[in-house]
């Protein structure tokens, strides 16, 4: 991402990632389910969990990484 362009997504409350394994892109098939785990404990340099439920119920964890430092985590909106 451009980091101006990273940096109004972050102040929209939106949260920009990257596969830490770019080949993890080619595991997400379009009749997927995805859950991003524990967003509620978001830290700087802490990857993201994505669990990929796959349509044949097998579940797969891939990482994504972030940018967001300790006060833009504040851009975030709560979901429980």
């Amino acid at each position: 991402f451009d980091r101006i362009h990273e940096t109004n997504l972050k102040k929209q409350g939106l949260l920009a990632l990257t596969f830490d394994n770019p080949s993890d892109y080619d595991k997400i098939k379009p009749d997927d389910k995805i859950s991003l785990v524990g967003l509620n404990k978001l830290a700087p340099n802490e990857p993201v969990e994505c669990r990929i439920k796959h349509a044949n119920g097998k579940i797969e964890t891939i990482k994504l990484n972030h940018t967001f430092n300790e006060p833009q985590n504040n851009f975030l909106i709560e979901f429980d």
